[in-house]
């Protein structure tokens, strides 16, 4: 994960297949709904192919909504690749608590990185 502390969220993959990814985030205080997508923007980052760190722009945010109030400092996100057209992708993501028992947070982003 290519983000630095203190807003490094996404701190380890779970998984990751071609178009979805479930990445482990911590935050340093209960998270807000900017957090939350923060947080999903970085765990795009696990689709990387290459391990390579490539700058990205967040360039749309679609239906972002809080659906539960955090209770804790751990989430986990599941993003999905939704399309991607060269070196633009869109994607959704849930973030859910750590027993990923109640859906805390969802949405769609649209990412350009850097060529």
């Amino acid at each position: 994960m290519p983000h630095l502390d203190p807003v490094r969220f996404a701190q380890s993959i779970i998984a990751c297949e071609q178009s979805h990814a479930t990445v482990k985030c911590e935050f340093p205080s209960i998270p807000t709904l900017s957090m939350f997508f923060e947080a999903a923007a970085q765990s795009s980052a696990a689709f990387a192919q290459d391990g390579e760190a490539k700058i990205g722009f967040v360039i749309s945010l679609k239906a972002i909504q809080l659906l539960n109030k955090m209770r804790e400092q751990t989430a986990v996100l599941e993003v999905k690749k939704e399309v991607e057209l060269g070196a633009v992708c869109e994607f959704s993501f849930m973030a859910y608590d750590a027993s990923m028992q109640t859906k805390l947070a969802q949405g769609s982003f649209t990412v350009m990185l850097s060529q």
